[in-house]
């Protein structure tokens, strides 16, 4: 009665008359609650109106203070807050046994071969995703393998 399936959606969309329902019960609430504390306020001197308005203030404002100060000052990591980290930079020379930096041929044809598989992937759908998820996993992939090739050239 107060909910409507949607064809393409198994989630269950309430009706607008249900939306109705709900908000005209809620405004009843609200405005039985200010008429009880209108009734309240209005027995009050005015000195004691002065007072609340003046608790009222230092609470709300205080604690709004406080929250900037404690936004500012904060140090530690929280949620909510992004937080920039450093990215590991590939390494330009392998280190091997002894001072030997340099890259074999069977090492740059492994190197060409790999690129080569890595740039198939991106002929097919399956390929593609998994392209991706590799690239968001390791983003300075390429890079490395483009860094090894010009050492590799350069030697």
């Amino acid at each position: 009665m107060f909910f409507i399936k949607h064809k393409n959606e198994n989630k269950l969309m309430p009706t607008a008359s249900a939306l109705q329902a709900i908000a005209s019960r809620w405004v009843r609430c609200k405005k039985r609650i200010a008429a009880f504390l209108q009734v309240r306020f209005e027995q009050l001197s005015s000195r004691k109106k002065n007072v609340c308005l003046l608790i009222f203030c230092l609470l709300f404002g205080g604690s709004s203070a406080l929250l900037v100060v404690n936004a500012l000052n904060s140090k530690t990591k929280r949620a909510g807050t992004i937080s920039i980290a450093e990215s590991v930079k590939p390494q330009v020379f392998l280190k091997r046994s002894g001072s030997d930096s340099t890259i074999t041929k069977k090492e740059y044809d492994r190197i060409e071969r790999y690129k080569t598989d890595i740039l198939e992937l991106n002929k097919t759908k399956e390929g593609q995703t998994l392209l991706d998820s590799l690239l968001s996993e390791r983003p300075e992939l390429m890079d490395s393998i483009a860094l090894l090739e010009n050492i590799y050239l350069s030697q």
